[in-house]
């Protein structure tokens, strides 16, 4: 054996033995680490889940599909379009409306009355409810956001559409029923 050599018996390892006091402790360090990442991922769910200001953050925003009932009877074929905000959408409280575009897609449907102008939203929407939603946001006050009746002339029936202060009004309701009323035509 070569001067300065240990025995060669020194550098095996002995098997399981418990850990010398200087030595890191590495059982029960996941643990606390499986807590931290559980609870940064409630946060995050928790935190896309909850509405924002209005904008839209954090919502699903509604969707024409072809299987959703057609409560204006308007055709469900062709590209179905979503109300996503927009870059545009601005908002403070002394300003009024808040300022919005209308969806991809939305197609102008005529005068309500007084300059009134009514816009279909998606294609479950008709032209016909649309124009009947407007009257009824003109009927009511002026006070938005409101919750308006609006009859269908299609299928005969009355349908709750809630309306927001936006500019133009923006009313979402029945059975995925999405109209734009310019009031700012007046």
């Amino acid at each position: 054996m070569p001067l300065g050599a240990e025995p060669e018996e020194a550098y095996e390892p002995a098997p399981d033995h418990e850990p010398r006091p200087d030595e890191p402790r590495r059982r029960g360090a996941i643990a606390p680490l499986l807590v931290l990442a559980a609870v940064i991922l409630l946060a995050l769910i928790a935190w896309r889940m909850v509405p924002g200001d209005g904008d839209g953050a954090g919502v699903a925003a509604p969707t024409a599909s072809p299987s959703a009932s057609e409560p204006e009877g308007a055709s469900s074929s062709g590209p179905a379009t979503t109300d996503a905000p927009t870059p545009s959408d601005t908002s403070s409280p002394t300003d009024g409306p808040r300022t919005i575009e209308k969806a991809a897609g939305a197609t102008r449907c005529g005068e309500a009355r007084d300059g009134v102008v009514a816009w279909r939203g998606n294609d479950v929407t008709s032209c016909e409810f649309a124009v009947e939603t407007a009257k009824a946001v003109v009927d009511a006050s002026s006070d938005l956001p409101t919750t308006v009746t609006a009859r269908s002339p299609v299928t005969k029936k009355d349908y709750a559409m809630e309306c927001e202060d936006t500019a133009p009004v923006r009313c979402r309701g029945g059975d995925d029923a999405l109209v734009y009323v310019d009031l700012e035509a007046r």
